[in-house]
């Protein structure tokens, strides 16, 4: 992959278990930045109004937070942080619930159990890799279309987005290290007369896997 590219969570993953009749459940899911994260964790207090902890690790932008909502400092969150950490994942983050089950664990039980279900959270989630991109915009007369489609369908990253009128104006997405050859070609089909216009760099999701 290359320097800007990163994996992150595309499909939740969801473990369930019970420690001394104790129930933890854990789920990792996609976490994009501070506003996501309050709604995720938004999300379990009402999935979940009558449990006990609710703990959290996530990491986002170069960012780390974690917490133990109540559980004895160091038990739940940072644990929990270790093993979000362990899967190099980016934009990412896990959260376990617990309903107590009237068994005090200790500390060390608590660590475990909530360590190990984020990991087991964590491996059932699908993971996307996102792929940086360079974006372009240009136009295309018809009969210079047709052969657009099958001469660089494989420099995309993924469909381009098209529109249609006189013309096809088109906006397209191509790994970064290879958008050199997109200007390159295009500049062989359309004879020079098209000058894309670059937008802003993306992360695209170009395929789905299990951690």
């Amino acid at each position: 992959m290359g320097s800007g590219d990163f994996r992150t969570i595309a499909g939740e993953g969801v473990f369930e278990t019970a420690i001394k009749g104790s129930r933890f459940i854990g789920i990792a899911m996609g976490c994009r930045d501070e506003s996501e994260l309050a709604e995720n964790l938004a999300r379990m207090r009402r999935e979940h109004p009558e449990a006990t902890h609710r703990c959290y690790a996530a990491t986002y932008g170069g960012n780390e937070r974690f917490s133990d909502d109540g559980e004895p400092s160091g038990t739940a969150g940072r644990p929990m942080m270790v093993s979000l950490r362990g899967t190099g994942l980016s934009d990412s983050m896990v959260v376990v619930i617990r309903y107590f089950g009237g068994t005090l664990l200790g500390t060390g039980g608590l660590v475990h159990a909530y360590s190990g279900t984020a990991s087991e959270a964590l491996a059932a989630a699908k993971v996307a890799t996102m792929r940086a991109c360079a974006v372009f915009m240009f136009p295309l007369p018809y009969d210079r279309y047709s052969v657009f489609e099958s001469r660089f369908r494989d420099l995309m990253a993924k469909r381009p987005e098209c529109s249609y009128s006189e013309r096809v104006d088109l906006k397209v997405w191509v790994l970064v290290d290879r958008a050199d050859e997109l200007l390159r070609r295009l500049d062989e089909l359309t004879g020079g007369r098209t000058v894309p216009t670059r937008l802003p760099d993306e992360h695209v999701p170009t395929e789905e896997s299990s951690i």
